[in-house]
């Protein structure tokens, strides 16, 4: 195995909802088919006391005293300021801590090292909660760029340290730029992931006002019904190492990152801002294969973005169409299968995470790897034969046993305003 490019995932934390707060939790919810859908209601009311709670707000909540769970000793935070810190950076210092135990690190190792910290956030909503009511006090605990500078003053991390906003691709960017600081040599470590935190009512009502969010209380990825998503929240860490380094050093291993890519629409082939371009998609997608050395028919699985917007996920099923599809007509051996291609989303589980929902999808395909299976999509219904070529796309619907000992995956995310970005996974 050429090791040049490979970076191995070693350690994981997650909060997630349905009380998903460990890699075994997460799994079981995506196995047992468990929609972690709520009332939102009375958690947009501790935002403001005029909300009306009889209104049916629906979202996939991380539960209100896992948030709250946080002891500031543990990392020398004082407790004057504790409630003053956003709940999402709380969870990142936990959900880190989380990794570095389930990589068998000591938080000694890692002190005082070039180790890389990358979060993916879009969500300003415990700010916008401190400002809504003069509560603004320490306005750094607050601030997305703390998301990620927090924990490397925390940690000693003395490694590159930034937030990423790219709309809902910002988390696995962030993964992204961890691999890209390993591969360069700039890092032994990398610290990243995503988190999403919901909590101001006046992004919910926008978000029904456009269109985007479903009338329902479920994310219907490639289902007849679907009329947009359900909102998530979560947080997502993990950490990387290179492939040759964790072999050596005896380091678990999840999974391997073969190769990424990421880029922009800009407006190539849309109708408007937040209308997807399927050719910049397919040229990701593309050079993030081209960038792990394997061909389009030497992927087994897709896990999809696929939020349950028809618009969104028809356009992203053409990509894939385009780029992994032959047909009778078509010389590209590269592209010429014997057995279908696998998809997926973790999406009618879990809700769309926005700004962490590619992590969630990448701890997905860890954990699938982990347990050698392929987690089920939920509530398939609608037949997508228009852009399936010779049945050579196959949605995963029941969990099912790895066939054969090496599979690879592709992981697809991209934001509304056109970041797209790809990473390409294998099992050690």
């Amino acid at each position: 195995m050429n090791q040049d490019n490979n970076v191995a995932i070693i350690g994981i934390g997650l909060k997630f909802p349905g009380k998903s707060n460990s890699t075994g939790e997460f799994w079981e919810n995506l196995i047992n088919k468990n929609n972690c859908t709520v009332n939102a209601s009375e958690r947009f009311s501790k935002f403001d006391n005029n909300t009306e709670n009889n209104e049916n707000f629906f979202a996939s909540l991380v539960e209100s005293k896992e948030w709250d769970n946080f002891n500031s000793n543990q990392y020398n935070i004082d407790s004057s300021i504790e409630q003053l810190i956003d709940p999402q950076l709380k969870q990142i210092l936990n959900c880190t801590t989380q990794a570095i135990n389930d990589a068998n690190l000591n938080e000694n190792h890692i002190k005082g090292s070039k180790t890389s910290c990358f979060i993916g956030s879009t969500s300003n909503d415990f700010h916008n909660y401190l400002r809504f009511n003069k509560k603004l006090n320490f306005p750094v605990g607050s601030t997305n760029y703390s998301l990620s500078n927090m924990v490397s003053f925390i940690f000693d991390l003395r490694g590159p340290s930034m937030t990423i906003n790219s709309a809902c691709s910002s988390s696995l960017n962030s993964i992204c730029q961890g691999y890209e600081s390993i591969i360069n040599g700039d890092c032994e470590y990398s610290i990243c992931g995503g988190s999403n935190y919901i909590f101001d009512p006046e992004y919910h009502k926008a978000y029904i006002g456009m269109g985007i969010v479903t009338k329902g209380d479920q994310s219907k990825s490639y289902d007849e019904k679907a009329d947009g998503f359900v909102r998530g929240e979560g947080v997502g860490i993990i950490i990387l190492k290179k492939l040759d380094k964790a072999i050596i050093d005896n380091n678990n291993i999840y999974a391997i990152i073969k190769g990424v890519n990421n880029n922009c629409d800009g407006s190539f082939n849309k109708p408007s801002y937040i209308y997807p371009s399927k050719e910049a998609q397919a040229n990701n997608i593309n050079q993030a294969l081209l960038n792990s050395k394997l061909k389009p028919n030497q992927i087994d699985y897709f896990e999809a973005n696929a939020p349950g917007m028809p618009f969104l996920d028809s356009v992203e099923l053409a990509t894939i169409s385009m780029v992994f599809n032959s047909n009778d007509d078509d010389d590209d051996d590269d592209k010429k299968r014997t057995c279908p291609l696998l998809i997926g989303t973790y999406k009618p589980n879990m809700g769309h995470l926005e700004g962490a929902s590619g992590i969630g999808g990448f701890i997905k395909c860890c954990l699938m790897y982990k347990f050698k299976m392929f987690a089920p999509t939920l509530l398939f219904n609608n037949n997508i034969s228009s852009v399936v070529n010779n049945n050579q796309l196959k949605l995963v619907t029941e969990l099912t046993s790895f066939k054969k000992d090496k599979i690879n995956c592709v992981l697809n995310n991209f934001g509304a305003t056109g970041s797209n970005c790809s990473v390409v996974l294998s099992n050690y």
